[in-house]
């Protein structure tokens, strides 16, 4: 991982020294993701404003946080990071105005919400990616498990081997996000191929780039996609004037590498994040087996269990990432690479909208490199 995660900094049994950033400003507070990153910021002392005209939920206590109701007063925080945890459709106006403000103030850091843009507005991918590349911001987006240590030990181990090829892959990521009883469920989402396939590709994209040497290799490779979908059914269809997909099953093959992809929020889908990886390392066969489900994290290499905790905060793992990255000085001068950048997000819809236009067409959509594929 090009974010790394310092080996010496695991005490034994896998508990790790955190620093967390001073203070947080958190877009979008009192949503799914921004609750998460809320929990996870108080609890380890940091100090949190909170934009979001919303009703306050339940459970949140505002003498732990600093209510902001102007947006142009938002912006202008002291704060040591800022999060948009806002859907695409809402987030434009603030970063524009932070990265605004970034033009005359180096190093202001701020992590970002997936899908990049909107998925019915793929031209703006690359207006995002020149505005952030035009600022003094390190923007990085929220692909929650490439921060996670376990993720780290997958690349520790593989430091070990001059030569790593993958050949199969198998990404299987659900939850029921159609069940009435869930309150999460009454909100609105992209269809599944950016909410949340976008995690599984970020992932793939990620261990390639690391395996192959740098993210110029699996980029220039072709790319092929068969998909099939079904659709949502929200217990709140008024959100979705037009109905989006909520199941997605692929068959994807970037250059030599197989990758079998579920993503489900159907009724009764199973809560997992499970990850299977084979390949030869050095003319040795291995495998790596994993689920990143919060509660019930577990890593295996090779049928060896690397005792990672199975309670570990994605969230909580994502803050005190981006602090380590400010604090070791890598972020003043942020290269374009294996990071969750904005260059890296773009490549990340562009699979998005090919599987999304697999599943609409019912047939094969091939690329002969996603660097040079455009978006339309």
């Amino acid at each position: 991982m090009v974010l790394p995660i310092e080996q010496e900094r695991y005490r034994p049994g896998g508990e790790r020294e955190r620093a967390f950033p001073p203070s947080l400003a958190l877009a979008g507070g009192w949503g799914y993701i921004g609750l998460k990153f809320l929990k996870a910021a108080l609890c380890n002392g940091v100090h949190v404003w909170v934009l979001d005209p919303g009703p306050v939920p339940d459970g949140v206590d505002l003498a732990q946080v600093e209510l902001v109701n102007d947006p142009q007063t938002f912006v202008e925080l002291p704060a040591s990071l800022y999060h948009l945890a806002l859907h695409p459709h809402h987030r434009m106006p603030l970063l524009q105005s932070l990265l605004s403000r970034s033009q005359r103030e180096l190093g202001l850091t701020m992590l970002i919400e997936k899908p990049m843009v909107p998925w019915d507005r793929p031209s703006e991918c690359d207006e995002v990616l020149q505005a952030i590349k035009a600022s003094r911001a390190i923007a990085l987006y929220d692909f929650l498990e490439l921060f996670d240590p376990m993720t780290q030990l997958i690349l520790n181990h593989w430091k070990r081997f001059k030569d790593i090829r993958i050949t199969e892959v198998t990404l299987a990521r659900s939850k029921d996000r159609e069940d009435p009883a869930i309150e999460r469920n009454y909100k609105p989402m992209q269809p599944i191929q950016y909410q949340e396939s976008c995690h599984c590709l970020a992932f793939l994209l990620f261990l390639l780039g690391h395996a192959g040497g740098g993210l110029t290799s699996p980029l220039s490779l072709p790319v092929s996609v068969r998909a099939k979908s079904l659709p949502y059914n929200s217990p709140c269809p008024e959100l979705f004037p037009v109905p989006v997909d909520g199941r997605c099953e692929a068959e994807i093959r970037i250059g030599e590498t197989d990758v079998h992809l579920l993503t489900n929020f159907k009724r009764g889908a199973p809560w997992q994040k499970r990850k299977t990886m084979r390949g030869v390392a050095d003319g040795q066969p291995f495998m790596i087996e994993a689920d990143y489900l919060e509660g019930a994290k577990w890593l295996r290499i090779d049928g060896v269990d690397q005792g990672c905790d199975p309670h570990g905060n994605s969230c909580e793992n994502v803050l005190a990432e981006l602090w380590r990255l400010v604090n070791a000085g890598e972020a003043k001068s942020l290269p374009s690479g294996i990071y969750p950048d904005a260059a890296f997000s773009r490549y990340i819809y562009i699979l998005s909208s090919l599987l999304h236009q697999s599943c609409a067409s019912h047939e094969t959509v091939e690329t002969a490199a996603l660097s040079a594929h455009q978006i339309s």
